[in-house]
């Protein structure tokens, strides 16, 4: 598990871009927990629960990806990316 002080982020947002850093280095499952953490802190941050789908439905962990792209879509329903992303991994959930 990740930990506020060994990376210095101490905000949702901070989170977020370490996340996004370590989905450019390929280091996915520290992606996951670095956007988890943000969610943490801010349990209603749309654009976490989003990114989380979208890392899950690149991993092909169909079911997870719906379940945050439902959570993201409770927060922000008005989200046309986030209900393409759920489409797309309904779609391969099949």
């Amino acid at each position: 598990m990740l930990c506020a002080p060994a990376f210095g982020q101490t905000t949702a947002k901070d989170w977020i871009h370490k996340g996004v850093d370590f989905y450019g280095q390929g280091r996915y499952n520290e992606t996951i927990q670095a956007f988890d953490r943000a969610i943490e802190i801010n349990p209603q941050y749309a654009d976490a629960w989003s990114r989380k789908g979208i890392v899950l439905s690149r991993l092909g962990r169909y079911d997870e990806a719906i379940q945050a792209f439902n959570k993201s879509l409770e927060i922000n329903p008005q989200s046309a990316k986030d209900w393409t992303e759920k489409g797309l991994a309904l779609e391969h959930a099949q």
